[in-house]
């Protein structure tokens, strides 16, 4: 069972990791605008409103991350049958 819970954990943050990154390119350029080039120099920069953007995407993924931490805080239990497997251990 350990191979099964360690998949799932690894597919879980590969697959929080997908919809994560179009949830914050959905936030900071819906548009899906391209860098470009900005006051004649060679290096290419985004617009001055997707970079606005940027502060209310970490507020609302702040939010978001909030709230599961919460709901997984509120959904744990405790073993009550955790005594009964180790002796040595003490309540």
């Amino acid at each position: 069972m350990k191979g099964i819970i360690s998949g799932l954990i690894f597919s879980g943050f590969g697959f929080a990791a997908f919809v994560f990154g179009f949830l914050t390119t959905n936030i900071v350029n819906p548009e899906n605008e391209s860098p470009r080039i900005i006051d004649g120099s060679n290096d290419k920069l985004y617009p001055p409103e997707i970079c606005d953007r940027v502060p209310k995407m970490y507020r609302t993924l702040l939010i978001i991350w909030l709230a599961i931490c919460i709901i997984s805080f509120l959904t744990i239990s405790r073993n009550p049958n955790y005594s009964k497997i180790d002796p040595i251990i003490k309540r």
